[in-house]
Protein backbone atom coordinates (compact mmCIF):
# COMPACT_ATOMS: atom_id res chain seq x y z
CA UNK A 1 0.00 0.00 0.00
CA UNK A 2 1.59 3.45 -1.52
CA UNK A 3 -0.24 6.49 -2.01
CA UNK A 4 1.71 8.34 -4.55
CA UNK A 5 0.90 12.01 -4.36
CA UNK A 6 1.11 14.11 -7.89
CA UNK A 7 3.17 16.84 -6.46
CA UNK A 8 5.75 14.36 -5.57
CA UNK A 9 6.32 12.37 -2.38
CA UNK A 10 4.94 9.00 -1.47
CA UNK A 11 3.82 7.63 1.84
CA UNK A 12 4.23 4.36 2.51
CA UNK A 13 2.44 2.39 6.03
CA UNK A 14 4.33 -0.93 5.87
CA UNK A 15 2.11 -3.85 7.41
CA UNK A 16 5.42 -6.21 9.26
CA UNK A 17 2.44 -9.03 9.93
CA UNK A 18 1.49 -8.95 6.45
CA UNK A 19 2.07 -12.59 5.05
CA UNK A 20 1.97 -11.45 1.29
CA UNK A 21 4.38 -8.70 1.84
CA UNK A 22 7.87 -9.85 2.92
CA UNK A 23 10.41 -6.87 4.47
CA UNK A 24 12.65 -7.73 1.51
CA UNK A 25 10.27 -6.33 -1.02
CA UNK A 26 9.57 -3.37 1.17
CA UNK A 27 13.31 -2.47 1.30
CA UNK A 28 13.78 -3.10 -2.43
CA UNK A 29 10.98 -0.61 -2.63
CA UNK A 30 12.58 1.97 -0.48
CA UNK A 31 16.14 1.32 -1.74
CA UNK A 32 14.68 2.35 -5.18
CA UNK A 33 13.18 5.48 -4.06
CA UNK A 34 16.65 6.46 -2.57
CA UNK A 35 18.66 5.88 -6.10
CA UNK A 36 15.75 7.95 -7.46
CA UNK A 37 15.91 10.57 -5.50
CA UNK A 38 12.10 10.85 -4.73
CA UNK A 39 10.84 11.90 -1.40
CA UNK A 40 8.72 9.34 0.77
CA UNK A 41 7.17 8.90 3.95
CA UNK A 42 7.31 5.51 5.54
CA UNK A 43 5.62 4.19 8.90
CA UNK A 44 5.72 0.46 10.05
CA UNK A 45 3.23 -0.87 11.95
CA UNK A 46 4.87 -3.79 13.70
CA UNK A 47 2.62 -7.41 13.38
CA UNK A 48 -0.55 -6.39 12.20
CA UNK A 49 -1.79 -6.79 8.93
CA UNK A 50 -3.08 -4.95 5.97
CA UNK A 51 -7.08 -5.66 7.74
CA UNK A 52 -5.53 -2.86 10.40
CA UNK A 53 -7.30 -4.96 13.38
CA UNK A 54 -4.22 -5.84 14.91
CA UNK A 55 -3.84 -3.76 18.24
CA UNK A 56 -5.21 -0.43 19.78
CA UNK A 57 -5.90 2.07 17.94
CA UNK A 58 -4.24 0.99 14.31
CA UNK A 59 -7.30 1.54 11.93
CA UNK A 60 -7.26 5.46 13.29
CA UNK A 61 -3.18 6.05 13.12
CA UNK A 62 -2.94 4.31 9.31
CA UNK A 63 -6.36 7.12 8.32
CA UNK A 64 -4.61 10.11 10.12
CA UNK A 65 -1.18 9.23 8.87
CA UNK A 66 -2.50 9.20 5.33
CA UNK A 67 -5.10 12.54 5.62
CA UNK A 68 -2.44 14.17 7.38
CA UNK A 69 0.04 13.54 4.41
CA UNK A 70 -2.48 14.09 1.69
CA UNK A 71 -3.41 17.50 3.67
CA UNK A 72 0.67 18.57 3.52
CA UNK A 73 1.80 17.21 -0.04
CA UNK A 74 -1.87 18.35 -2.17
CA UNK A 75 -2.06 21.83 -3.30
CA UNK A 76 -5.25 23.30 -2.17
CA UNK A 77 -8.00 24.14 -4.78
CA UNK A 78 -9.47 21.57 -7.92
CA UNK A 79 -7.87 21.22 -11.05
Amino acid sequence: MGIDVPGGGIVHPNFTGEMNTHVEITEGLVDRLIALGKPFDYFAYPNRDHGLHEGNGTEVHVRMLIIRYLIEHLPPGSR
